[in-house]
């Protein structure tokens, strides 16, 4: 029914030079994508640490701007327009 390759005839040899080929082209493409995910996932921690870092420093301002400690109307006026802002 079926014979076994045993790597003797043409025919065998051009399978296994064919399976050979397809292993390596498919190992290829999951190490290009491995690495490209790499790639993204650096740039998303990158802009996350800039992004994080720009809210530090205005919060840092506000805080020595006294919003945060005073228990004054006016305060919370600014305190309440600052936190009703979209992230």
């Amino acid at each position: 029914m079926f014979n076994k390759n045993d790597g003797s005839n043409e025919h065998d040899i051009l399978q296994n030079q064919f399976t050979s080929f397809l292993s390596f082209a498919i190992s290829n493409a999951r190490i290009d994508y491995i690495r490209a995910k790499i790639k993204r996932l650096q740039r998303e921690q990158s802009s996350l640490k800039f992004f994080l870092q720009r809210k530090l420093s205005k919060l840092k301002i506000l805080w020595k701007t006294s919003l945060f400690h005073k228990p004054f109307a006016g305060s919370m006026k600014k305190r309440d327009m600052f936190f009703s802002q979209e992230w």
